[in-house]
């Protein structure tokens, strides 16, 4: 324990600031181009400009679901929702893992810059919940789902408060424990942070994307007036968990173990993301990835 306090003692509060403002000005970068995309999606669509931006409010009790599923196919409805929300999904957490790695030199540093960007993002966004400013219609039209109706916002802030709770399990159990007790390489913790977010990071997103191509016949719980999911996509997180950590095995020159460990954390990855409630697998899957690589550290490499 005294070891944590010293690593935090010797800390740059000033460079935390600045990479943790990078990486809050990196999602909303992503919010603006994802919010863009939708509505010119969503013209295409046919529905009119107050139909639109009905959608970017925080959609009390008079909102109506049906009357958007009426006007256009719910195939096309579940692809804008897919888009948009991913992109902003994917585009913020690879940003967030190159940010980490490529650019911040120090692992703690790294950690406690994403856990204050986290931890920001998601006060930003509870104050900014049932308002309807500029800046609310932004940060939850780009990512507020059409077919989760009035829940639409809650899904998300649930996602990203969770989110939130998970960069502290995360940061607590690897960045900081094994960091300071274990004396864990730098080395290593660049390469568990791949494992651990790169398969909600990508293969999350390709999973919601390919599935709103096929048929949603898996019925799911979760925050949204719709919760299905279904077989295409299941098999899309697998395939793009596993492919995304055989890439990394093979860039860091890893040993043939490390394939069997991208095989483990894909397979979790894919049952956790089709039995956590939808909006919850944000804290799911990185906590059971971080699990799976904290225990393979402990028993294979310590």
């Amino acid at each position: 324990m005294e070891s944590i306090f010293h690593l935090i003692e010797h800390l740059d509060f000033v460079s935390i600031l600045f990479w943790a403002s990078l990486i809050l000005v990196m999602k909303f970068f992503s919010f603006f181009i994802a919010i863009l995309m939708k509505i010119v999606w969503l013209k295409k669509l046919g529905f009119s400009r107050s139909e639109v931006l009905v959608l970017f409010l925080d959609r009390k009790s008079d909102f109506d679901l049906n009357l958007y599923l009426e006007k256009s196919s719910d195939l096309s409805i579940r692809m804008v929702d897919a888009i948009a929300r991913k992109f902003t999904h994917f585009f913020h957490m690879l940003a967030t893992l190159l940010i980490a790695n490529c650019f911040i030199s120090n692992s703690s540093l790294a950690g406690v810059s994403v856990i204050l960007a986290s931890l920001t993002s998601s006060l930003f966004l509870l104050y900014l919940y049932s308002k309807n400013t500029l800046l609310a219609r932004i940060s939850f039209g780009a990512t507020a789902r059409i077919r989760d109706g009035q829940q639409a916002r809650k899904n998300y802030l649930v996602a990203q408060c969770l989110g939130f709770v998970c960069s502290i399990f995360v940061g607590t159990v690897v960045f900081l424990v094994l960091l300071s007790e274990q004396g864990i390489s730098n080395h290593f913790l660049v390469i568990f942070s791949y494992f651990i977010f790169l398969p909600v990071s990508v293969g999350d997103a390709l999973g919601e994307i390919v599935g709103s191509f096929s048929k949603q016949n898996i019925p799911v719980k979760g925050i949204g007036e719709i919760n299905r999911k279904s077989t295409t996509g299941t098999i899309a997180v697998f395939l793009g968990s596993f492919v995304s950590l055989v890439w990394v095995t093979y860039v860091f020159h890893l040993s043939l173990n490390y394939y069997f460990l991208a095989l483990l954390v894909s397979t979790a990855t894919t049952i956790v993301e089709l039995k956590s409630p939808r909006s919850t697998d944000s804290f799911f899957i990185p906590a059971v990835n971080t699990l799976i690589c904290l225990a393979w550290y402990l028993f294979l490499i310590a």
